[in-house]
């Protein structure tokens, strides 16, 4: 699979430079009919771009990217281990069901992944047994289970995955 950056400059090169028209009286509204004034008579408005313009584009945004691109914030470590020992043990768990009809990703809904041995995901989800008590009339867990696929590699060692998410029973 080629890199973004190869394939551009790949598609730069061999695509023809976008060809703009000059305003010319076959080309303004008067010549054509409900045309925009400097529009190529046929082209319609509001269509995806041609190869070429697209690729113009996205040379523009890569251009851009660092104004356009802003960081999302991150905490340190030190501070991750100073907000997490200042939590108090019996604090209920938060979780907001992912609501019945939502298409889409939920990868930005709340959730929890545990990766590891059999072990470690056992000890992890006994701290987190209030979640069991979410399969209810109105929610519904949404749990994955599953052996790495890279476990099953030669040399490599054996991972498993747990996932889990709420979601809305629907009213059916």
């Amino acid at each position: 699979m080629k890199k973004y950056k190869d394939w551009l400059k790949e598609e730069t090169e061999t695509s023809p430079p976008a060809q703009v028209m000059a305003a010319t009286p076959s080309t303004t509204a008067s010549a054509v009919p409900n045309a925009a004034p400097n529009v190529a008579p046929n082209v319609a408005p509001n269509v995806a771009p041609s190869t070429a313009n697209s690729v113009a584009q996205k040379v523009a945004y890569d251009l851009n990217k660092k104004q356009l691109k802003k960081k999302a914030w991150k905490a340190s470590k030190d501070e991750i281990m100073t907000f997490w020992k200042s939590l108090a043990l019996d604090i209920p768990i938060q979780i907001h069901p992912i609501i019945y009809d939502h298409k889409g990703t939920t990868i930005q809904e709340d959730g929890i992944r545990i990766t590891g041995t059999k072990e470690f995901i056992a000890s992890v989800l006994s701290k987190l047994k209030d979640l069991v008590n979410y399969e209810n009339d109105q929610n519904k867990l949404i749990i994955s289970y599953r052996q790495s696929p890279k476990s099953l590699v030669p040399g490599n060692k054996e991972s498993y995955m747990f996932y889990l998410q709420v979601k809305s029973r629907g009213k059916d």
